[in-house]
């Protein structure tokens, strides 16, 4: 009945979800345990070869009432294979995010300690798989205040996981509990130092990626999908899906964090790179980092403790210079979110008033987080720019192979390759080359030039091993228009060797003699035979051995022929072995 065609094809998978309604309530768990079926479980735990048959009843128990079904998460939990781990795993987040009404009066905790005890001891799996997606259901557990201070008295060791566990920990910060408990752990400074150096930094790639992730994701597939709880009523809490945790939001939570800060001053030095460097718009790298300093100090500004921060520096009106100004708007768009988290607290919202900035409030009076001003088109104006067209840029002399403009070459008819002079030098082949090369920027003689300088390439490489010729090409593709693919093409036309004479200004006679050997040898198998004549003795030697001695070759065997065979009655086909060769065996004896 539960073969696997069975249960995709008919609706005998339907018998699960009435077994999970049954471990929902006294009565159906006690009719399960009456007729053994909790045995016939436990067996069918044991069959590493149904997978789904596990899955199925892991996601259909009703895990609101101690029982078996508890017992037998705790066994797929621990004994199972990777692939259920992973999925026992996942089935405890139902029981840590749905409210269920408690009835024992000691309030909804109760009902999902067990959970959260299971999932603090998934943290220590072997596969690092697991671990993540049980920091990634605790992260969630935290946004309760009575979640994360259980979590909080597990005291989980998260050091083995590096940064896998680091969002879990950082929102142990948001209680005085977890402050303590992770100073202790010196894990604080530690990580606060970290943020400072580099982390504050790499965190705008992550915030930037994850607000492109929720304005790209459909609204319309969230509001249609079925889910067997609400995932919604979780949020109590600022926390969005799509933000990852901020160090310094998550420290602004407590009276100790904010003290914290305030002493090792990493507000006041954000404040002043966000002063010095807030309206340049040349170097990326302060870009970034400027970009960092805002969304630190939008994150701090966010907290009702962090007001203070934001009063004392004065940022709310250079955020809000940023956000109208700038000329570069990923820079504005920055600074927008940035006022829309300061919007978030009460006394941001004050300060923000005062500079003609609303916020949008629920009845309640509290911040939704988004903040335009009274006067849009102050928001929405662009200052105008003087476009600049490619052909206008000019490269600084600092960067230019040649500091002039080369003459322009002189006109000449398309001739065949009969007609074509003799490339008797070197002056010749290099000419040909600087034509071929003008031949490129034109698409009817792209096609014919480039087979014609591949043919160069192999019957004259030494052409393209001149460090001075280089350079003279390469300053010929400045001045000129070619596309990026045609200018890769030429300078794979050269060895690589002529690039290494002009960055380590080596000679071009400093060349070894292996390399000339080898140079010569390439050009003697693509040349006629008049050229061989042109190598050195000792190419030619080894090229070219000599015979040997006289004396050191063996007298040829003289074998007779099949009239003397048949004359001496072998038969066809036999063996032939005449008296000579008898001789000479005998000899060598």
């Amino acid at each position: 009945m539960f073969s696997k065609d069975r249960l995709t094809d008919t609706l005998c998978a339907g018998y699960f979800p009435m077994l999970g309604v049954l471990t929902g309530d006294p009565k159906g768990l006690a009719m399960l345990e009456r007729w053994r079926m909790f045995n016939m479980m436990y067996h069918i735990y044991e069959l590493t070869s149904r997978p789904d048959l596990i899955k199925l009843l892991l996601s259909s128990f009703d895990y609101s009432r101690q029982g078996h079904h508890r017992i037998l998460l705790s066994k797929a939990l621990t004994a199972g294979t990777k692939e259920i781990r992973i999925h026992a795993t996942n089935t405890l987040r139902k029981c840590t995010l749905r409210r269920v009404p408690s009835i024992d009066g000691r309030g909804e905790l109760s009902d999902s300690r067990w959970a959260i005890q299971l999932l603090v001891t998934q943290l220590y799996d072997p596969e690092i798989e697991v671990c993540s997606t049980a920091v990634k259901i605790l992260e969630k557990a935290c946004n309760r205040k009575a979640y994360l201070a259980y979590i909080v008295e597990c005291r989980p060791a998260l050091d083995h996981l590096g940064e896998i566990g680091a969002p879990l920990l950082l929102r142990f910060l948001s209680t005085s509990i977890g402050y303590h408990y992770l100073d202790g752990l010196d894990y604080i400074s530690n990580e606060m130092d970290d943020w400072f150096l580099g982390r504050n930094d790499s965190y705008v790639g992550l915030i930037e990626a994850s607000l492109a992730k929720a304005f790209l994701t459909d609204t319309d597939e969230q509001h249609h999908r079925l889910s067997m709880f609400d995932e919604h009523e979780a949020e109590t809490d600022y926390h969005d899906s799509h933000i990852p945790p901020h160090f310094y939001r998550e420290l602004t939570r407590t009276q100790e964090g904010c003290k914290l800060l305030s002493d090792k001053g990493h507000f006041e030095e954000f404040a002043n790179t966000i002063r010095e460097h807030g309206m340049q718009s040349e170097d990326p790298e302060l870009i970034t980092k400027v970009k960092g300093c805002l969304w630190a100090v939008g994150n701090v500004g966010s907290m009702e403790l962090g007001a203070p921060f934001l009063e004392s520096t004065d940022m709310v009106e250079q955020i809000i210079k940023i956000a109208t100004t700038h000329e570069v708007m990923s820079l504005r768009g920055t600074a927008f979110f940035v006022l829309g988290l300061i919007s978030r607290s009460t006394h941001g919202l004050e300060i923000l008033s005062e500079h003609g900035w609303d916020a949008n409030t629920t009845l309640m009076g509290n911040s939704l987080g988004y903040c335009i001003p009274s006067d849009l088109s102050k928001l929405f104006s662009l200052a105008p720019w003087h476009h600049e067209t490619p052909a206008s840029i000019r490269l600084p002399e600092s960067q230019c192979t040649i500091k002039e403009q080369p003459p322009p070459r002189p006109a000449r008819p398309p001739l065949e390759l009969s007609e074509m002079p003799p490339l008797v030098n070197d002056v010749a082949i290099s000419e040909r080359i600087l034509e071929l090369i003008v031949d490129l920027g034109n698409t009817v003689l792209y096609r014919k030039a480039v087979t014609e300088l591949q043919k160069i390439k192999a019957r004259k490489p030494m052409a393209f091993r001149s460090a001075e010729f280089f350079k003279m090409v390469m300053g010929l593709m400045e001045w000129n228009h070619y596309r990026l693919g045609v200018r890769r093409m030429v300078i794979d036309l050269f060895e690589k060797t002529v690039m290494r004479q002009i960055v380590f200004d080596e000679e071009e006679s400093d060349s070894s003699e292996d390399d000339e050997s080898s140079q010569v040898e390439a050009e003697g198998s693509a040349s006629s035979g008049e050229d061989r004549d042109d190598r050195t003795e000792r190419q030619r030697s080894i090229s070219e051995p000599t015979e040997p001695s006289p004396n050191l070759i063996p007298a040829p065997l003289r074998v007779r022929r099949s009239e003397d065979q048949a004359m001496r009655g072998y038969a066809p086909g036999g063996p032939v072995i005449n008296e000579d060769v008898l001789e000479f065996q005998q000899e060598m004896e």
